[in-house]
């Protein structure tokens, strides 16, 4: 098992916290998963932060239809982020999105998210034509880049009902 010194260190004062916190006077191991844990948390880390800033690489969109009742019609998609990472691995979201949150890209991500999917949704409402898109943004990103949210929607020329933005819990 190999670390370096600031991974080590960052490993054992969360688990002296986490000691302190559940395990006051008792006994308390450091195994070896929770060390493999932080090293693999710390490398899809650097490796998201890569992709983010290399034009989100391993990163795709799926939609999620959205289905009338009664009619069973196609009436909208919900755009979810997936990634893949560089040797191949699906990332679950759970996995992914809070490293990302607390590498600060969820911003930059969120924007890259609007902006792709506004364009798929565009070519698709060529032949839906009332097709309206959900994106998920936290509270937060919402405040942060409202105006920069507002102008990539103005920019895309669609209707206003168009847009759902679903505010979801960090």
């Amino acid at each position: 098992l190999m670390m370096d010194e600031k991974t080590m260190y960052t490993t054992a004062i969360k688990e002296l916290v986490e000691a302190k916190k559940y395990a006051r006077s008792k006994l308390t191991i450091l195994l070896e998963e929770y060390i493999e844990e932080a090293i693999d948390k710390k490398s899809l880390t650097e490796e998201l932060i890569e992709s983010v800033y290399g034009d989100f690489e391993g990163f795709s969109i799926r939609y999620q239809p959205q289905i009338e009742h009664g009619s069973f019609k196609l009436v909208g998609v919900e755009a979810l982020m997936r990634y893949k990472s560089l040797s191949g691995k699906n990332y679950s979201p759970a996995e992914f999105l809070p490293l990302m949150e607390q590498a600060g890209l969820m911003g930059e991500a969120s924007l890259w998210i609007l902006k792709n999917a506004i364009a798929k949704v565009k070519e698709w409402r060529e032949k839906i034509h009332n097709l309206r898109l959900n994106v998920n943004f936290s509270f937060l990103i919402l405040e942060e880049k409202i105006e920069e949210i507002i102008k990539i929607f103005k920019e895309s020329g669609l209707p206003s009902k168009t847009l759902t933005i679903e505010l979801i819990e960090t």
